[in-house]
C-alpha cells in the first residue's frame, strides 16, 4: 500500500515538473521537408517547414530563396535570380499555425568568397532592429570560407543581408521558439491526485470491512 502511494505521488510529481520544461534548438533541414519530402534542386522556399515553425521569403520581392546543393551533400539556401545585395527572410510562427511567434535565438552559416559581407539582423514584431551580427570582408580575408553568425532575440523575423560577388549561399540554420506550455496539465494533475486518493480511501474501506467480517 505504501509502495503503491510512494510510486503514485512520484509519478504526479513528474508530471507537474513537465510544466515549462525548455525548448530545444530546432536546425533545418534544406534536404527534406518536415513531412518526410525531398526538396529539389530549385525549390522555392516558402512555408514547407512551417510545421516546425519557420517560415521563407527574400528581398527585393523579384527574387526568390531556393535549395541548391551544388552536386554535393550539403543542402544550400540559395537565390533566384542570382543578384548582388538580396535579403533572405525568416519569420517564425508557433508550429503548425500562422500565429506569430518570438525566436529566442537563430543561427546561420553562410559561404563567403573573398570581398564578400553580410548582415544578420533580428527584428521585434514593430520592424524594430534588436539583435545584430557581421561578416565583413576582412572576416573572409583571401580565401573562400564557411563562417557562422549567431544572434539573440526575441525576434519575430531575422533578416540575412547579403552582400555578394553575385549571391552567398547559407547552409546550416538553426532557431529556437519559446518553450511549448500544455494548460490543461495543471488540472489534470490534480485530477489524477483525487484519483489517487479515492482509490487509497476505497482500499481502506475494502481491508475494514475484511477485518469486521472476519476474512482477514
Amino acid at each position: 500500500m505504501k509502495r503503491t502511494l510512494r510510486s503514485v505521488l512520484i509519478g504526479l510529481f513528474v508530471l507537474c515538473s513537465a510544466i515549462g520544461a525548455a525548448s530545444a534548438a530546432t536546425v533545418v533541414d534544406l534536404c527534406m521537408t518536415p513531412g518526410g519530402g525531398t526538396v529539389a534542386n530549385g525549390t522555392m522556399l516558402s512555408d514547407q517547414w512551417r510545421p516546425i515553425g519557420i517560415l521563407f521569403d527574400a528581398n527585393p520581392g523579384s527574387v526568390d530563396p531556393v535549395k541548391q546543393d551544388f552536386g554535393g551533400s550539403t543542402c544550400h539556401l540559395f537565390f533566384s535570380p542570382d543578384i548582388m545585395n538580396v535579403d533572405a527572410v525568416f519569420t517564425f510562427v508557433e508550429p503548425g499555425t500562422t500565429t506569430p511567434s518570438d525566436a529566442q535565438t537563430f543561427t546561420l552559416d553562410g559561404f563567403y568568397d573573398p570581398g564578400e559581407s553580410a548582415e544578420l539582423v533580428g527584428l521585434d514584431g514593430s520592424g524594430s532592429v534588436v539583435a545584430t551580427a557581421m561578416i565583413t570582408p576582412g572576416d573572409v580575408g583571401s580565401s573562400s570560407k564557411t563562417l557562422r553568425m549567431t544572434i539573440t532575440g526575441p525576434f519575430r523575423t531575422v533578416e540575412w543581408r547579403t552582400h555578394g560577388n553575385p549571391g552567398i549561399a547559407g547552409s546550416f540554420i538553426e532557431f529556437e521558439l519559446p518553450p511549448v506550455t500544455v494548460p490543461t496539465l495543471p488540472p489534470l494533475a490534480f485530477a489524477l491526485l483525487l484519483l489517487a486518493i479515492l482509490w487509497m480511501g476505497l482500499h481502506v474501506l475494502r481491508r475494514r470491512r475484511a477485518i469486521v467480517s472476519g476474512s482477514v
